[in-house]
């Protein structure tokens, strides 16, 4: 049915896809974060950050760690008190302090750790491999950041070159 689609259409076609939950089971931003916070790997580089937004949203941050702060903003998140947006991009903050080879060297190690192959939805990926078999380009768009999406389609063998995610600067 997807070939008819295609053939009839004189409009270029792409394919799209989230990650979390639809390429696969759960969140892999959610992974990762979990990680950095359970192993403690926060750097104190990401404090100044870390800290203005626990000020602005009323989370406690005196005496608490970098770890232990991402944390708590996450807890502030899940209780409604801390914006969807400003998780997604607190996680890519998490990182402030490695370098870029680091953090996708990691983002490997974790989603191993978190056997993200096994969480592969096998109906999406067959989806991306009708694609890719026929030259349609696909797109993986998240609010994950775009180091953990990259590990996590690499994972799964699927094309990585075209990752739409968060992305720190």
């Amino acid at each position: 049915q997807l070939d008819l689609a295609i053939k009839s259409t004189s409009s270029q076609v792409a394919v799209a896809f989230d990650a979390d939950g639809t390429l696969w089971s759960g969140d892999a931003g959610e992974d990762f974060l979990f990680a950095l916070i359970d192993r403690k790997l926060v750097q104190s580089e990401a404090m100044e950050a870390l800290e203005r937004e626990a000020l602005a949203y009323g989370v406690q941050s005196k005496g608490l760690s970098a770890s232990l702060l991402v944390r708590s903003l996450f807890d502030a998140y899940v209780a409604g008190a801390y914006p969807e947006p400003h998780i997604c991009r607190l996680t890519a903050w998490a990182c402030a302090g490695y370098s870029e080879a680091m953090v996708r060297q990691m983002a490997h190690g974790i989603l191993v750790d978190a056997k993200l192959p096994s969480r592969l939805l096998a109906e999406t990926a067959e989806i991306v491999r009708f694609a890719e078999a026929r030259g349609i380009p696909t797109y993986i768009v998240s609010a994950s950041p775009e180091h953990v999406v990259t590990a996590g389609v690499k994972l799964l063998g699927l094309v990585h070159e075209r990752v739409i995610a968060v992305e720190p600067h």
